[in-house]
């Protein structure tokens, strides 16, 4: 089940992870009966970050798998390798493959995104919101359910602060998951080199809402 999401390919760069064994999610599979709660969680920009959540009836969060999408600009032996942003084609996808794969056996995901905000660089605010709006639009043409997360409403709770750089940010969220799951490029985070850490914040934002459903 698994194998399929992880190898979609995108017009975009792509980066996925599996989050848990396909022996993992046939004993999951067993007592599918027991999730109440699928969510699909964005962190949006031109790197955008997702993660897909499922929630028992007893709470626990079980993180199924990753991705990132699009590709920041970076140096590379000197050369400039531009920004290459998902389009709205890439995001409807994953949502489509996302639903397919819950429609055998988990209830229809909920799209849960980090909300855009105002910052002091226009062009990462363009971004930010261009992808956003993107977001919404994949969840609306699936017919599922879209919710905004305040950026520092869930980074105060998930990591101890709302009012982080971005940098301090991705450093935390990356150490967090990267002890959690193993990940390797997520150890490999720091400040200077953010890397491809995005699905990381998208893994923090469905953990924090599955376990509050404030918004």
């Amino acid at each position: 089940m698994l194998s399929h999401l992880m190898n979609r390919t995108y017009a975009c760069p792509s980066v996925c992870s599996a989050l848990m064994s396909q022996a993992d999610m046939v004993l999951l599979l067993d007592r599918r009966e027991q999730v109440d709660r699928v969510v699909l969680a964005a962190d949006p920009g031109t790197q955008t970050g997702w993660a897909l959540l499922l929630r028992t009836n007893d709470g626990g969060v079980v993180p199924v798998a990753s991705w990132i999408l699009g590709r920041r600009s970076e140096k590379k032996a000197g050369a400039l390798v531009p920004a290459r942003a998902p389009t709205f084609v890439d995001q409807l996808a994953l949502v489509r493959d996302v639903c397919a794969f819950c429609s055998e056996e988990f209830p229809a995901p909920v799209i849960v995104c980090e909300d855009w905000f105002a910052g002091p660089n226009p062009n990462t605010v363009r971004d930010v919101v261009s992808q956003f709006y993107f977001i919404q639009a994949a969840a609306d043409a699936a017919g599922l359910t879209f919710r905004a997360v305040h950026n520092q409403t869930w980074k105060k709770s998930y990591l101890g602060r709302g009012n982080m750089k971005t940098a301090d940010a991705l450093v935390a969220y990356s150490a967090k998951g990267y002890e959690a799951h193993g990940v390797e490029r997520w150890g490999a985070v720091t400040a200077s080199r953010p890397g491809l850490s995005d699905d990381c914040a998208a893994l923090g934002i469905g953990h924090w809402w599955m376990e509050s459903e404030t918004t």
